[in-house]
């Protein structure tokens, strides 16, 4: 455990110490720009497309519907707190009117 705790301390403080240039290669900016969105995929797909009993589920998931009301909200408004609250309230409304 202390040799975890030691390399990920090195690891962390190589950042902010002198050890390590101040500037990424252009190469690693770039590719690291697609992690945000790699990340939430991985995060919200199987939890939108995947129904309780670990099977896909198109037919009655109203859960694909707002969210495609909340990537519309997204794109129009470029705002998180939009897209947040038109989704949930999308999805609540669909769950009660079905």
């Amino acid at each position: 455990m202390v040799v975890c705790g030691l390399f990920t301390f090195a690891t962390r403080y190589s950042m902010i110490s002198e050890v390590a240039p101040n500037e990424l290669p252009r190469r690693m900016e770039h590719s690291l720009r697609f992690v945000p969105i790699a990340v939430l995929t991985a995060i919200l797909v199987p939890e939108i497309m995947i129904a309780e009993s670990g099977n896909l589920s198109f037919y009655g998931n109203y859960r694909i519907v707002a969210a495609g009301i909340a990537v519309l909200v997204a794109l129009t408004t470029r705002s998180v707190i939009a897209t947040i609250c038109f989704g949930m309230v999308s999805l609540w409304l669909l769950e009660w009117a079905y």
